[in-house]
């Protein structure tokens, strides 16, 4: 009998070598074997991943140690002006941006470009999730690189309540970059073979810290994303780039006429709480409202939270406009270039560092 059952279990570990093998060796002549053998390890990692990830781009996510989480590639080019008189713009921001949400009002802007005979691309960074947070950094890590003439970052929404953020006091990281990290240390104290007996026998520990997220800073929501929309443009003034910060329109703010679906997805949304149990459109409206006196004050931010005013239908759901209504807000970015004179290239704007140029990044752009 326990002959039998040394068989039996030795004949399905030689099974199990086999058929782990088998595959590890298809894996390996394609996209790579998957981590570890019989065992995976990070399996707890990848789901929590996961679970950070809910809510983002529908696009090809790939993990970025500064973000977090990117698409891959980093931007989406939309229109085909090549050149010295072709304009250049960057465009951030987060889902109502993402260039893989259907109607994304990067694609009207570049219609409309076409249509107006002027010679443009843009390079479109949005990411689904993306608070301004990540637009920072986006901006000085990926964006400058393009040498853009003008950066555009339509944001609001994800900044409410800093639920994109870890902790009201750790603003500028994100779930999936805690899970990464967590993962990165606990992983240090873990030994390849024998992990359990490794753990038992504290083998390890302590070879990494636990992560450290910076200095703490206690802000309200509509004060980081106007600190974040004063650095990005800082940083493109700096660099001879033109910035403008558009406030969104968002469901259940301003004078917007929901139709009898809208009220309905309305309904549920507003019951959602927010951290401290406040009522999401409660919520909702003290954020915009004091975002929109910030923006008021700032001669490079476009508040278009209105542009919905007296209509209907325009909303896919609670958040993201439908396609007329990424339409309609493609329409009001063109126009607020337009009124603004960001349309035009810029002469030699870097030929003279400490000349024209240099004087025109000492004032806000899109002033007057």
């Amino acid at each position: 009998m326990i002959r039998k059952l040394g068989t039996g279990l030795g004949f399905a570990l030689v099974l199990l070598f086999l058929v782990e093998g088998a595959a590890w060796l298809l894996l390996s002549l394609g996209s790579g074997p998957a981590s570890g053998f019989l065992v995976s390890r990070g399996g707890e990692f990848h789901r929590r991943l996961a679970k950070g990830f809910v809510g983002t781009s529908r696009g090809p996510l790939a993990v970025d140690p500064h973000l977090g989480y990117a698409l891959e590639p980093a931007f989406q080019v939309f229109g085909d002006g090549e050149g010295e008189d072709a304009l250049r713009i960057v465009a951030l921001g987060g889902s109502t941006t993402d260039p893989f949400n259907q109607g994304h009002w990067s694609g009207t802007l570049s219609k409309i470009l076409v249509s107006e005979g002027i010679p443009a691309r843009i390079y479109n960074g949005g990411v689904g999730s993306y608070s301004t947070n990540q637009e920072v950094i986006k901006l000085i890590r990926d964006a400058l690189a393009l040498n853009p003439q003008v950066v555009i970052s339509v944001d609001g929404v994800n900044d409410l309540g800093l639920v994109k953020s870890i902790s009201a006091s750790t603003p500028m990281v994100n779930h999936p970059q805690q899970a990464i990290m967590d993962y990165v240390v606990g992983a240090s104290s873990q030994s390849l073979f024998l992990p359990n007996l490794a753990r038992l026998l504290r083998f390890g520990e302590g070879i990494l810290q636990k992560p450290h997220w910076g200095h703490p800073d206690e802000m309200k929501a509509e004060e980081v994303w106007e600190k974040n929309v004063r650095i990005m443009n800082a940083v493109s003034a700096e660099f001879g780039i033109r910035y403008v910060a558009v406030l969104q329109p968002i469901m259940g703010f301003g004078s917007y006429d929901p139709s009898p679906r809208e009220k309905e997805m309305w309904e549920e949304r507003q019951q959602r709480l927010r951290p401290g149990e406040t009522p999401y459109h409660e919520a909702l409206t003290r954020y915009y409202e004091a975002a929109q006196v910030r923006c008021a004050q700032i001669p490079y931010c476009a508040d278009l939270t209105e542009i919905y005013a007296g209509k209907s239908d325009l909303y896919g759901d609670p958040r993201h406009p439908n396609p007329e209504g990424y339409r309609l807000l493609g329409e009001a970015i063109f126009r607020e270039l337009r009124d603004r004179g960001l349309l035009a290239v810029p002469q030699n704007p870097e030929s003279d560092p400490q000349g024209a140029a240099g004087e025109v990044r000492r004032e806000p752009w899109g002033a007057g």
